[in-house]
């Protein structure tokens, strides 16, 4: 670091290639924290070859250091293996504002809270055990809600969801509130607070993705279902308002048209969503327009939209509706973004740039202006390998510096709590990666010796003092 600080401070390096350089080597900083666990409170200990499991459904806080019992057991992680849900963990939600509150979502179709701030510090290596501070059960309930948001349920009415938690997500502009999507066929309003529910929406097909509007006054939720329609569900009308499908999205064949796995709004422009489906198209949709097809991305398309009339030479004689037909674009219904499924979609904070990941294993930069492939593709930079079996699928979440949702400082976290990278596995464990920072170490080291060297400082003029004077005085 010293070297690449002193290259920049002479001119020899750009502000670019030193963010490029520095960048790599952090992200092969995010070791395995198995200090941290989260304890949903199940358990699988392993007896004589056989396992068993064990439930303590109570959530509790508290932290258990290395060899201690919990429920009569040994916590030492070679015998007892600690679940954070019954099933595997499916789904994750870091609230934005301070980082503090963790929602994990279970196949078992249950949901947790955990408090990130009840853990000992970022480089402390004591070893800390998180329990949920609250907890959704699942419905035994058969019957599902009726069409139409629910948004006061009576007493005794279905609360939980009945199958596996899909998507969980807080709302953007105030954490007291979230919403879960199940296999359940609803998208679910959460109290954080309470750990209630606030409304349940049917929605007639499997929900596999939902986001909420960046514009506080929509109240807008894009939900992507097992239907290749988007559906938008309005909570402040109670209904779903609309349904985003193009041109020939429908009735081109069984599954040719595929469920939509990811939705993502536009943070510049209140109306323009994007979504990801599983034929590997990317869709933009005018959310304004009831047939709101704005494009679809190509891989292939490296210029992106281009106004004909705007480089040519247009004679006075053509009329004016010829000209505005040149000006709108042509979207191939073939074009596809990804040779595989896309199931994440993510926009730059100023909305120039849209990224998107499918199961490909490549990860794709759009330009929001034009539609063009920007070319800027990546694929695995490194593989993180821990010793851990091969656990399926994974959700993470990533937790910045100062408890904000970006990195603000040289370490990530907040005064209390591990910053770093939150993981849910298939195999029914959440892990904590926590970066190892470069400096921190040498940083500490350099403290304690000038204190050491601070101590005989102070022990020196003591005694000096005290020889001269016949009595002890000691400087603070």
């Amino acid at each position: 670091m010293d070297r690449l600080l002193l290259e920049r401070s002479l001119g020899r390096l750009g502000p670019n290639e030193f963010a490029r350089i520095q960048t790599t080597s952090l992200l092969r900083s995010f070791p395995a924290a198995p200090r941290l666990r989260l304890d949903g409170g199940e358990r699988a200990a392993t007896t004589s070859g056989s396992t068993a499991t064990t439930t303590a459904p109570e959530p509790a806080t508290g932290n258990t250091s290395a060899g201690s019992h919990v429920n009569g057991q040994d916590s030492d992680a070679s015998s007892v293996s600690i679940w954070a849900h019954q099933a595997g963990v499916s789904a994750l939600a870091l609230e934005r504002f301070d980082s503090r509150i963790l929602i994990s979502g279970g196949s078992d179709a249950t949901i947790k809270l955990w408090d990130l701030e009840q853990g000992p510090h970022h480089q402390s290596p004591q070893t800390h055990t998180y329990r949920p501070v609250a907890v959704v059960a699942r419905t035994a309930s058969s019957n599902p809600p009726g069409p139409g948001l629910n948004p006061n349920p009576g007493p005794g009415s279905a609360a939980g969801h009945r199958f596996g938690i899909t998507h969980l997500s807080f709302y953007p502009f105030d954490s007291a509130a979230f919403l879960s999507s199940s296999h359940d066929q609803t998208l679910k309003l959460w109290s954080t607070e309470r750990a209630s529910i606030s409304g349940t929406f049917d929605l007639g097909a499997r929900v596999y993705t939902h986001a909420a509007s960046p514009i506080a006054s929509h109240l807008l939720v894009a939900c992507g279902t097992q239907h290749p329609a988007v559906r938008l569900v309005d909570l402040r009308s109670a209904s779903a308002v609309q349904s985003l499908v193009s041109p020939g999205q429908l009735g081109r064949g069984s599954g040719s048209a595929g469920a939509a796995l990811a939705v993502a709004w536009s943070p510049a422009h209140a109306h323009v969503l994007a979504s990801g489906s599983a034929d590997g198209a990317v869709r933009v949709w005018d959310v304004r327009n009831s047939n709101g097809l704005v494009a679809m991305l190509d891989q292939e398309d490296v210029t992106g939209v281009i106004l004909p009339y705007a480089n040519t030479n247009t004679s006075s004689s053509s009329s004016s509706s010829q000209r505005v037909a040149a000006t709108v674009p042509i979207i191939r219904p073939t074009a596809k973004a990804h040779s595989g499924p896309v199931n994440a979609l993510a926009w730059a904070d100023d909305g120039a740039y849209l990224a998107s990941a499918g199961h490909d294993a490549q990860i794709s930069v759009w330009d929001a202006g034009t539609g063009a492939n920007s070319l800027a593709s990546f694929g695995p930079v490194v593989r993180i390998n821990s010793g851990y079996s091969s656990n399926g699928q994974a959700t993470f979440v990533c937790r910045g510096a100062g408890g904000g949702g970006a990195s603000s400082g040289v370490v990530m976290g907040g005064s209390n709590a591990p910053g770093g990278v939150f993981s849910g596995h298939s195999d029914r464990q959440i892990r904590a990666w926590i970066p190892r920072l470069e400096g921190v170490d040498d940083e500490d080291e350099s403290a304690m010796e000038a204190e050491r060297a601070r101590s005989m400082k102070r022990k020196a003029l003591d005694d000096a003092y005290r020889s001269l004077m016949g009595r002890q005085i000691t400087f603070s």
